[in-house]
């Protein structure tokens, strides 16, 4: 398990009204797959009873999505806690779910200040949607935070975004290093190459700064130190996590765009719970093995890396 707790992330849609330049799913205005809501509330349900009680909704922009309102009333319902991470740009949505009690933590996503974040979001006005988003929600009193992308190109900024997003209200503020999949990897130059293992430290030693400086929000760095790796566990009795529901129906351990090789299933035949299988004990074996060469490490990075490169098509067992 990746998590400190069970963990389902939906993406409902991958139709999102930005384009943005570093999106892993590549998600946009064309796209339109979507998942029945009814049959989803299904197999969260099965979900529910074998342990899982967190539900993160992504997307695509997830608010944006058909049946986003009674997806997240139904997984209330069934006893989630549900969280969304969206970016910004449609606050009505998720801040009446928030105030019906049906969503419990909203994320706000920035790519860096406001130049740069519209052109990775490749949208004029995108910072000041998403900046006035995260005051509407912190002046309502919800709970909400920030994830912030990490790469070459924001990481001078991060210190005045960080104390932007604190001044804001935000409660929460995730870290996160930008990986080269979707269509990030097309659009490499713009984005900027990923960071590396030493500047993986740096934005970790960050983090720690940033969490002494505001002790009232949470931070977290998406990084792993190579001498921290034992808190990683790959005990195939714990249930996979995050346990990912992509937007055609596929279960797939982790991360949205590992290695398809490894899908789990379709979400509509799901009969009851998810452990590590000897595949998925040999991968986090590998990454394990990979990072433990580095100082620091996206995990997520070298779970996709890795899927995608030295495990093709090995069987289940």
């Amino acid at each position: 398990m990746l998590t400190s707790a069970p963990v389902v992330q939906i993406h409902l849609s991958r139709f999102c009204n930005f384009r943005c330049l570093h999106c892993y799913s590549s998600s946009g205005p064309t796209e339109r797959n979507s998942l029945p809501v009814p049959d989803l509330l299904n197999m969260t349900a099965k979900l529910f009873q074998a342990g899982y009680h967190r539900v993160s909704l992504s997307g695509g922009e997830p608010v944006l999505a058909p049946g986003f309102s009674e997806l997240a009333r139904g997984l209330a319902d069934q006893g989630f806690r549900v969280a969304v991470i969206t970016n910004g740009s449609r606050p009505s949505p998720v801040l009446e779910a928030m105030k019906e009690g049906i969503v419990h933590h909203t994320s706000v996503s920035f790519d860096g200040p406001e130049l740069l974040h519209d052109k990775v979001r490749a949208k004029s006005g995108s910072f000041d949607l998403a900046k006035s988003t995260l005051q509407s929600l912190a002046e309502a009193g919800q709970s909400c935070g920030a994830v912030l992308s990490a790469t070459r190109s924001s990481l001078p900024h991060l210190p005045d975004l960080v104390d932007h997003v604190c001044a804001s209200g935000a409660s929460h503020v995730q870290l996160h290093p930008i990986a080269s999949t979707g269509r990030a990897k097309r659009n490499i130059q713009d984005v900027g190459p990923e960071l590396s293992s030493e500047a993986l430290l740096r934005l970790v030693a960050m983090t720690r700064l940033f969490q002494r400086i505001y002790p009232a929000v949470h931070f977290q760095a998406d990084v792993v130190l190579g001498q921290e790796l034992r808190t990683i566990s790959h005990d195939q009795d714990e249930l996979i996590s995050p346990l990912v529901i992509t937007d055609d129906g596929a279960l797939v351990p982790f991360c949205f765009d590992i290695s398809r090789d490894l899908t789990l299933g379709q979400f509509d035949d799901y009969d009851g719970g998810f452990k590590l299988d000897r595949r998925l004990q040999r991968l986090l074996g590998k990454v394990t093995a990979e990072v433990a060469d580095h100082p620091a490490a996206s995990f997520y990075r070298e779970l996709v890396t890795i899927s995608q490169t030295s495990l093709h098509h090995e069987p289940a067992a």
